[in-house]
C-alpha cells in the first residue's frame, strides 16, 4: 500500500501521508455500513463522516481535535480523494461528501506505472542472427 501512495502522490502531485491513507482507507469502509448517514442528491450518494469518527477509529493518530481532522479531510478534497457538499435539514445544514474523481486511483495498484519496456532479445548461442 506504501508504493500506491508513492504513485498516487507522484502522478497526481499531492503530499498524502500514511495517516492520510488510512482515513480514506477507513471512511470508505464505513460508507458501506448502516452507520454511516447517506443522502441522495440527484443521483449520486453523499456520506455523512463526522469528524469523531476518525478520533474514535483510529486513535493512534493522535488526532484529538474537529480542526485537525477537517484539516485531514481537506487535504483528501484537494487530492480529488473526497468531494464536500453542504446539505440543508431544515434550519442546520451538514457537511457530506462523496468519493472524489481519484477515489479509484489510489485503490489501484497500476497508478503511475508505466508499461515494461521488452527485454532486450540476446542470440541463446553464438551460431543465430
Amino acid at each position: 500500500m506504501v508504493r500506491a501512495l508513492l504513485e498516487f502522490n507522484e502522478t497526481f502531485n499531492t503530499n498524502l501521508d500514511d495517516r492520510d491513507f488510512a482515513i480514506i482507507l477507513m471512511l470508505s469502509e464505513f460508507a458501506h455500513t448502516t452507520y454511516c448517514e447517506k443522502s441522495l442528491v440527484s443521483t449520486t450518494i453523499y456520506y455523512k463522516f463526522h469528524w469523531k469518527l476518525v478520533t474514535t477509529q483510529l486513535p493512534i493518530f493522535s488526532i484529538k481535535s474537529k480542526k485537525g481532522v477537517h484539516n485531514r479531510y481537506q487535504k483528501l478534497v484537494d487530492a480529488k480523494l473526497l468531494v464536500p457538499q453542504i446539505i440543508y435539514s431544515g434550519a442546520e445544514s451538514k457537511t457530506f461528501f462523496r468519493f472524489g474523481e481519484n477515489f479509484h486511483y489510489l485503490f489501484n495498484s497500476k497508478v503511475g506505472i508505466k508499461e515494461p519496456k521488452r527485454a532486450p532479445k540476446y542470440p541463446l548461442s553464438g551460431n543465430e542472427s
